[in-house]
């Protein structure tokens, strides 16, 4: 028999595993990035290759003309490093979000409406009445009900 609790330790362990598995791979992705931008520079200046990516240089530069298409670049065209925290969407592709929407404890009428329209225009919207619930209640709810966002 599985508790509500332990489904609750299984899944931050799961997420703890999946953070500092995209942290060690954004490591990975920024060295491998900053000797691309090496090797680019030497190229664009007609310099030798560093010798700290020499042992690299071919299997770089494949990936640099192979990456015109999968990097994201800035205004001035430079490439831009994304990290792990970028995606808070990431997995948005794959499931709707489902977002709760709550008030303050105490609301007003003209509130109460506004939630009533916010829950109509935002897709897989729950509005849930606060009641006394504090913060940290709200997002134990959230948590639970598997919500991907709340909206006070």
């Amino acid at each position: 028999k599985i508790f509500k609790h332990d489904k609750m330790l299984r899944k931050n362990i799961r997420l703890r595993k999946e953070y500092l598995f995209k942290k060690e791979k954004e490591l990975k992705e920024r060295a491998t990035n900053e000797k691309k931008l090496l090797l680019k520079k030497a190229i664009d200046e007609g310099k030798a290759v560093p010798f700290s990516i020499k042992k690299d240089a071919a299997e770089l530069k494949h990936q640099l003309e192979n990456d015109d298409g999968n990097v994201d670049k800035g205004v001035d065209g430079t490439i831009v490093l994304r990290s792990h925290i970028d995606d808070e969407y990431e997995e948005a592709k794959y499931k709707d979000p489902k977002v709760m929407i709550t008030t303050s404890r105490d609301p007003s009428s003209r509130l109460m409406q506004f939630q009533k329209e916010m829950r109509l225009i935002i897709p897989n919207a729950v509005r849930v009445n606060r009641g006394s619930y504090v913060l940290k209640g709200l997002v134990k709810i959230c948590q639970d009900n598997d919500f991907s966002d709340i909206i006070i």
